[in-house]
């Protein structure tokens, strides 16, 4: 097994045909995602959708504390584990455009909420108030 966590060649090769694609057929670049998402019990929740000609389900729930029952990571775990999926992508395939090695990419992502704006709490604000993402890349070039 290469050292290499990237195949930079067909990456490259993908990355080449979206953009020769998107140059002749404008459309072809515009996508419009979706999910289904419907309440199972008090707040957890299940998602499904079709990609890749696959069917795709995931649920969430809070802890017992905040109304859930613990039976599946929360809706924040989920969209902090989204942001860093997609960071970690956009750097691979910008890494492999650029024709550059690497042996691991990592994120970290974290926030601030304060559940009291969830609540309506004193006028805190509801949401995440910011998201950091840190990104941990073996380059390895570094060790040559």
């Amino acid at each position: 097994m290469s050292a290499e966590l990237i195949d930079r060649a067909r990456l490259r090769r993908s990355l080449d045909e979206i953009v020769a694609h998107t140059e002749r057929d404008r459309d072809a670049g515009r996508m419009r995602p979706w999910v289904h998402a419907r309440l199972e019990k008090d707040v957890g929740a299940v998602a499904e959708f079709e990609q890749f000609g696959s069917p795709f389900e995931f649920r969430a729930d809070e802890s017992i504390d905040r109304g859930g029952h613990g039976s599946a990571p929360s809706p924040m775990r989920y969209l902090l584990s989204s942001l860093a999926f997609c960071a970690l992508g956009w750097i691979a395939k910008t890494w492999a455009a650029r024709d550059i090695p690497s042996r691991s990419l990592e994120a970290d992502v974290r926030t601030f909420l304060d559940v009291r704006g969830e609540h309506l709490v004193g006028g805190t604000v509801p949401n995440p108030q910011w998201f950091v993402i840190e990104v941990h890349i073996d380059d390895v070039r570094a060790s040559e």
